[in-house]
């Protein structure tokens, strides 16, 4: 089993400021085809059967993974694990993790906190040059054996080093950076634009959607300070190994600790494709009559000035969204007419449309929380951010801070030749020409979690010390799940779907995972409609109260369904407990839809609402009230994109249940008495010493 996990964050042993993320590890079963293996930098040592499996093949041997750098075009290497070390791993809440495989007992993150290094793109100087440093081509320092040409004596000068237009190295240290901004709480930060894939948003107040993709407008400067919007966003490509960029020091790094390609570039095709991901302060030309078909915000087109320059500003004009669900599937279920799915710019900036930010936190969390908490799924190596408060930040990473204690984990976590944090610097609007250039990019980050164990215990650990459990076996459980004893099936007469009831769920209160027994408290009246194969219940299923009985019982004879389980980072509806308001808002924002952030003992849900408003609460709620619409471990579906045909289906299903379950016998006590290797039967009631009994909440 391989050391390191995807995503993990990693830095070169033989020079740690060379950091990248695992894009493939060895271990992997059934691992995706990676593309472009002529950026894969290879050690000018590797065995000639490591490099050749993986060219050749497009397999790993033992020990050895794929490490992916910051930037599409900075390629990925193919390295052994024993060069590497573990500079943090990515986990959000609701993962599952142990402290060690072999470990019985497993957990879960309740509560991450994240501290970052961060780099500005753009400075004052970078802003206002009059003229750019040219890309420059590269040639490898190293003649190493490539796997093509083992069987004969030639040997391939490998790509990899770059050299100055004098035909001379640059030094390492005469490469100008920017200064570094360290020990960011990210709680502090958020991504740079306020539009992006995959990001929830809500429409009128009344629908849910899901971005699909996103349309921009890029504005950019040239260097004799005219500012043009482009025509086509998508004719811009971005020079790369320019001196002084983030990939120019990287491939010199490279090269000193002996890493070279397997492919000559180049020196006049030094261009990639942006592909869409623009950003202010980012190095971009294209062609001239891009710029003369643009609009022009400042001067005019000139063509004796080159087609090239930085973007200054990228507005979102356009959003694909699939909408996927709505208040009209809550009481009083008033219809609401379905917004379209490509939403212009009128629709964007009307004020109509919210992005749902799931990083905002409660100033008065009611669950477990670590200090600095970070719920957002997706901070990592390499993203682009802003200051939430650019005031608040200059008084706590400014100048001022520049003596700020960096702890031993971090000192050498960021790829600057002098190791120093010379503080946040803000570019003011003045300098350049009303543009808010204040764009950082996240170089490396350092994660704390708090977790849930089995046995109801709760520690907080570094993320590096933990493993995510990434395969965890049907009878897995833990505290706060929902579970039932059994489920029966029936086949619902006109519906190509299954559905299976049970009337006997509880919720789990520990688990012993060395002797697989569990504690469970059975609700008393539950009478839930599952489908056998999906994700969701029917709506017509029930929970009720929650007695008191306990029981102590393998965990075998316990099945958690899908349909059960409500996971952290869930997002759901919420039905009204008596009179819902009549907008769906309260003063904090929209009261009907929010994130599942904890699983209470007593089975209630903890939900987190008022994240498209500027504060976020929580309320806890009893699972009968709330539906989950979309899902990390699935992908979020819409009852609206046939409705009528949909809508028949689902009154067939409902009705065929509840014709079935008008002929099931009255709820009989189940007996849950389990005899052991010794035949004694072991107690349906936990003893009333049992620290578990009188505990209702997470």
């Amino acid at each position: 089993m391989s050391r390191f996990f995807a995503e993990d964050t990693v830095a070169f042993r033989d020079d740690s400021a060379i950091i990248g993320t695992i894009e493939r590890t060895w271990s992997e079963t059934e691992p995706e085809p990676i593309e472009d293996l002529d950026r894969c930098y290879v050690h000018k040592s590797q065995p000639w059967e490591v490099r050749a499996k993986w060219f050749t093949e497009g397999l790993l041997s033992p020990g050895y993974v794929i490490v992916e750098f910051m930037r599409p075009y900075d390629g990925s290497c193919l390295i052994s694990e024993d060069s590497l070390l573990l500079i943090d791993r990515a986990f959000v809440a609701g993962d599952v993790v142990k402290k060690g495989l072999s470990n019985p007992q497993s957990g879960t993150i309740i509560s991450t906190s994240m501290l970052c290094s961060l780099q500005p793109v753009c400075s004052e100087s970078k802003y206002n040059a009059t003229q750019y440093i040219p890309a420059e081509g590269h040639i490898s320092s190293h003649t190493i054996e490539t796997w093509k040409s083992r069987a004969t004596d030639d040997r391939d000068l490998l790509h990899g080093f770059p050299k100055s237009r004098y035909n001379r190295p640059i030094s390492l240290h005469n490469v100008p950076t920017s200064p570094s901004v360290r020990q960011v709480s990210a709680q502090d930060v958020t991504y740079w634009n306020n539009y992006r894939e995959e990001d929830f948003v809500i429409f009128r107040k009344s629908w849910i959607g899901q971005i699909e993709e996103v349309e921009h407008e890029v504005t950019i400067r040239l260097s004799n300070g005219s500012v043009v919007v482009v025509q086509d966003a998508y004719e811009l490509e971005e020079p790369y190994w320019i001196p002084g960029s983030p990939s120019y020091e990287l491939v010199k790094r490279l090269d000193r600790a002996g890493y070279c390609r397997q492919k000559y570039e180049d020196y006049g095709n030094l261009l990639a494709d942006a592909d869409g991901d623009f950003y202010p302060g980012q190095r971009v030309q294209t062609k001239k009559g891009n710029l003369r078909c643009g609009r022009w915000v400042f001067g005019a087109y000139d063509p004796t000035v080159a087609p090239q320059g930085i973007v200054v500003d990228v507005r979102c004009v356009k959003l694909q969204v699939r909408w996927v669900d709505s208040t009209q599937s809550l009481p009083p279920y008033t219809e609401v007419e379905i917004p379209p799915a490509f939403l212009g710019l009128d629709e964007i900036e009307s004020g109509e449309l919210q992005r749902y930010d799931r990083s905002k936190l409660p100033k008065i969390p009611l669950g477990e929380q670590l200090p600095d908490a970070f719920y957002s799924p997706d901070l990592c190596f390499g993203l682009h951010v802003r200051f939430r408060d650019l005031g608040a930040a200059i008084l706590k990473y400014g100048q001022a801070s520049v003596h700020q204690e960096v702890s031993d984990s971090t000192a050498n976590d960021v790829n600057y030749p002098n190791n120093e944090s010379n503080g946040f610097r803000r570019i003011p609007r003045t300098a350049t020409q009303g543009f808010d250039m204040n764009v950082l990019r996240v170089t490396s980050t350092k994660t704390t979690v708090k977790v849930r164990w089995q046995d109801c215990s709760v520690t907080e650990e570094s993320a590096i010390h933990l493993q995510p459990y990434l395969e965890p076996d049907e009878h897995d459980i833990w505290p706060g799940d929902k579970v039932c004893l059994q489920a029966e099936e029936v086949q619902t007469g006109n519906s190509i779907e299954r559905l299976c009831y049970t009337h006997k769920v509880g919720v789990v209160q520990y688990v012993d995972a060395a002797a697989r027994m569990a504690h469970v408290r059975w609700y008393l009246e539950p009478h839930v409609c599952m489908e056998v194969e999906g994700l969701y219940q029917e709506y017509n299923s029930k929970y009720g109260p929650l007695g008191n009985e306990i029981s102590r019982l393998p965990i075998y004879d316990l099945a958690a369904h899908p349909t059960l389980v409500t996971a952290l980072g869930d997002l759901a509806m919420i039905f009204p407990k008596g009179k819902l308001e009549d907008s769906g808002e309260s003063s904090t924002g929209i009261s009907w839809f929010g994130e599942v952030v904890d699983t209470c003992l007593d089975g209630d849900i903890m939900v987190r609402l008022g994240l498209e408003a500027p504060e976020a609460f929580d309320v806890k709620i009893h699972a009968d009230r709330v539906i989950v619409i979309a899902s990390d471990d699935a992908e979020s579906e819409s009852w609206y994109t046939d409705d009528e045909e949909h809508g028949s289906d689902k009154s067939e299903i409902v009705n065929s249940f509840a014709d079935a379950s008008s002929h099931v016998e009255p709820d009989q006590p189940i007996d849950i008495g389990i005899e052991d290797e010794g035949d004694d039967e072991m107690s349906d009631n936990v003893d009333q010493d049992d620290p578990t009994e009188n505990e209702d909440t997470a």
